[in-house]
């Protein structure tokens, strides 16, 4: 695992949803993103040790059963939770989706129209 934003500014992660579920649910979508997050911040703050002993009590993990590559593994993967600091876990930056636009450009792969309409912090913003 290497953090890709450093080379190559990119979303991570992303929920989706339709317009259409999102406008006739909003509470419910809040709702979801803060518990997503709230599971995010644990992730980062907890001992990665007790986070694998709980993910191997109810999952059948098949990648590596090396224990101390898992344990990195979850680091690495907090790391570029963090990537741009833990005010901005689960939430959307411009920026980078800016860059990240741009990118697929120049390299011929898409051209985005506008951008800013792939993207909200609707749900995070939400006060309820």
């Amino acid at each position: 695992m290497w953090s890709a934003g450093r080379y190559a500014p990119v979303p991570g992660g992303v929920i989706i949803t339709t317009r259409g579920f999102a406008e006739k649910n909003a509470d419910a979508c809040a709702k979801f993103w803060r518990g997503m997050r709230a599971s995010a911040l644990e992730l980062i703050k907890e001992d990665p040790n007790k986070i694998l002993d709980r993910a191997e009590k109810k999952y059948d993990i098949s990648a590596n059963k090396d224990r101390a590559f898992r344990v990195a593994a979850i680091k690495a993967y907090n790391e570029m939770m963090l990537a741009q600091g833990e005010a901005n876990v689960m939430r959307n930056v411009p920026e980078i989706w800016t860059k990240s636009a741009d990118l697929m450009a120049k390299a011929g792969i898409a051209k985005v129209a506008n951008v800013d309409a792939l993207w909200t912090n609707k749900f995070a913003d939400a006060k309820s």
